[in-house]
Formats: structure tokens, sequence, C-alpha cells
């Protein structure tokens, strides 16, 4: 947070009765270390989709463009060199006819790009790719995360060397001093087996969890692709008549669970939108066209649970669309040298063991051990991501394998 925002909670309090601010930060932390504002969200977040609708627009020069704070010029290239490689822009930037079409969706281009090749389809995939455009939209997990225990004074606990019980010699001055060093040795006995047992039952309680977890993960994974792994999840939970119930089974997070429901029906909304849209020039004369091709587009509410061989195989397709400047490759021996990354023996071929080579990055990259293609063997030659995140070891407290860890959405 920023001071202004702090400022700006601070002054919540007692506005309507009498109240106070509490500040779980030390003075020093907020004059040292917190900036005076936030930066603007043009500067934090992807903006191919700002490109996208200023080209629509027609804004051509967006440099020039009179910002309240202007982004980073690098930020635009890429956003634009990004959409060139969707084909939403031409060779001079000028937004084509796809893009035209991309920018009614709200969310990324590379999203929309997904579902408006998936409207084109022959398999009848659009409602299971909707699903996964809504999670990707709104989370990076919907599994519960089980943390372990943390390090406490639980796992500082020392024994006390019992024979110091053991005077090597009374002294009649110093009785009552001894007496009461050992009540306190057994006091001292008494709370460590105390605590030894709260520990136990701790780390007990933890493993039960997180075997539990892992059980309920096991049984809706797709070796091959997160992505698959959350229309499966997500299928279940909007046919279930009690969504809370069973996210309470499934370890899953409601909160999140909800916000996929609602954008998915968003995105379905603006899916209606675009093919009336499209329809009325071409069919006007003809309501009946627009009108069945409107009705059809709903049905992208009706999610089947089970997909075929065809539709996987297509699925995973327009997820390479959509993600194709988010590639990455099985390293070479040679890459890896180069960077000082030590391949792992007796791997059996397991894919979270297997370096990788991100094509936009130009950097040696690993698969998360959060993933469902983790375990997977043989390892992919290729894969997909949805994003990079650069762990810390929490052994080394240094950067884990020295490169970044890629948790892969296929």
């Amino acid at each position: 947070t920023s001071k202004a925002s702090s400022d700006q909670r601070a002054g919540r309090a007692g506005r309507v009765a009498p109240g106070h601010c509490y500040r779980m930060y030390t003075p020093a932390v907020y004059g040292n270390w917190m900036p005076d504002h936030m930066l603007p969200e043009v500067l934090n977040s992807p903006i191919e989709s700002v490109v996208l609708l200023m080209k629509s627009m027609g804004i051509e020069n967006i440099l020039n463009f009179p910002f309240p704070t202007p982004p980073d010029p690098e930020a635009v290239f890429q956003a634009a060199l990004h959409l060139r490689r969707l084909k939403a822009l031409d060779h001079k930037s000028k937004i084509t006819p796809l893009g035209q079409q991309l920018v009614v969706y709200p969310c990324l281009p590379r999203y929309a790009l997904m579902m408006h090749s998936a409207k084109q389809g022959v398999n009848n995939v659009l409602p299971h790719v909707l699903a996964i455009v809504s999670c990707l939209c709104v989370l990076n997990d919907i599994f519960e995360t089980v943390y372990a225990p943390p390090q406490d004074e639980l796992d500082e606990v020392q024994e006390d060397d019992d024979e110091q019980d053991e005077e090597e010699e009374e002294d009649p001055r110093q009785a009552d001093f001894s007496r009461k060093l050992k009540e306190a040795r057994k006091k001292r006995r008494e709370e460590q087996k105390r605590l030894k047992e709260r520990r136990k039952q701790r780390n007990a309680v933890w493993k039960a969890k997180s075997d539990a977890v892992t059980a309920v993960k096991q049984k809706w994974q797709h070796s091959g692709s997160d992505l698959l792994t959350f229309l499966r999840v997500t299928s279940e939970y909007l046919q279930a008549r009690d969504k809370f119930k069973f996210c309470k089974d499934n370890f899953l997070i409601q909160k999140n669970m909800r916000e996929v429901a609602q954008m998915r029906d968003q995105l379905a909304t603006a899916l209606q939108f675009a093919a009336k849209e499209k329809a009325l020039p071409e069919d006007i004369e003809d309501g009946k066209a627009a009108e069945e091709l409107a009705n059809n587009v709903a049905s992208v509410l009706q999610l089947p649970k089970k997909i075929t061989p065809q539709q996987d195989e297509e699925i995973r397709k327009l997820i390479c669309a959509g993600l194709v400047d988010q590639v990455a490759r099985k390293a070479t021996p040679e890459e890896c040298t180069t960077r000082k990354i030590v391949i792992p023996k007796n791997t059996k071929g397991k894919c979270g063991s297997v370096p990788y080579f991100s094509l936009g990055v130009d950097k040696i990259v690993w698969i998360h051990p959060t993933s469902s293609t983790f375990h997977t063997s043989p390892s992919p030659e290729w894969v997909v991501y949805t994003s990079l995140q650069e762990v810390v070891d929490p052994l080394t407290k240094k950067k884990g394998k020295g490169q970044k860890e890629v948790k892969t959405y296929m």
C-alpha cells in the first residue's frame, strides 16, 4: 500500500460514529518504505486491450495521446507487436477486421481470439473455451493452498540436560536456591512436553489436510493441461446444486469459483452482442438468420461434463493460438551449460524435472510443482504457459535454481 492510501483509509474511521484506526506496521515502515502514491494501473497491467481499443476508435498515434499518466513506450511497442502476432493489427499497425471483432470482448485480446476462433470450430467447443477463458480472466488457481506449519516457538524447543538436575555438591547455604532451580527445570520439562504434543498434533492436522487436498486434485487433474483441469472442475461446479458444499468437499476457493461463473455470464453476453452485430449487416432482410445465430451463441451456457477426443484436440489448438507468444521448448544441454543449470539425474522423464527454454523471455524455466503436468511422463517437447513466477528457495533463501519457475497452463 502507499501513504496516500493509508491516510485515506484512516479517514474512514470516525465518520459516522466514534472510531479508531489501528495500523499493523510501525512508523518506520510508514516513513521509510511506503511510497507516497501507488503507480497508476496503466503502468502495472498489460495494455494490449487499451491499444486495441484506441486503434478501433481511430487513434493511430498512441504515444502522442495525452494520457493523464503516459504508459511506457516500450510497453506500447510490445503491445502492438503482440497484437500483430494475433493478427488484430496488420504490418502497418492498422486494425484489421479480426481486431474489430476482438475489441468487443471484455478480456485480453489473446483470450478473445480463443473464443472468436472457437465460434468457427466444427466440434462445438465454444462452451468449453468460454469456461477456460473465464478461469483465466479471474484467477490463477482454484484449489486451496495448504501451507506448511510455520517455524515458530514449537520448533525452537530445546531439551534441558537432565544431568544438570544433579548437583555435584550440596551447599547448605544454597539449598533454597537449588530447590527453586529444580522446580523451574521441572516446569520447563513439562512445558517442553506440552509443546511437543502440540507440535505433533499440528503436524498431523496439516498432513491430513495436505493429503486430502492432494487426493482431490488427483481426482480432477488432467495430466496434459492445467486449463483442462480447470475445465473439469468448472463444469461440475456450474451444475452442482449446492455450490457451497461442492467447494468445501473439493477444497475449492468459493470466491474464485463464483467470480468464474459471473465472468462466464458476462462473456456469454458479449458473444451474443458480437453475433447480433455481425449478423445484422449481412442478414438485414432475413431476421430469422440473425436470431438463429444469437440463439446458437446463447447455448454456450450449456456446458457438457465430458469432452470427446476431437474436442480435446481442438481446445488445445485454440489455447496455442491464444498463447502463441508464450511458448517454451525443452532446453538443450548446451543452453543449460551456458546458464549454469544442472539437469537432475534419475528423473524418469518427469515433466517437473525437465528444464525448458522460454522463447519469449530467453530464459530457462521450470514447470511449477502445483501444475497438473508436473508429474507427467514422458515430458512434452513443447509447452505453452500463461504466466512466469519467480520463486525463492525456502531452504537457501536464494532464487530457486537461479531461474524463473513456470506454472504451465495448456
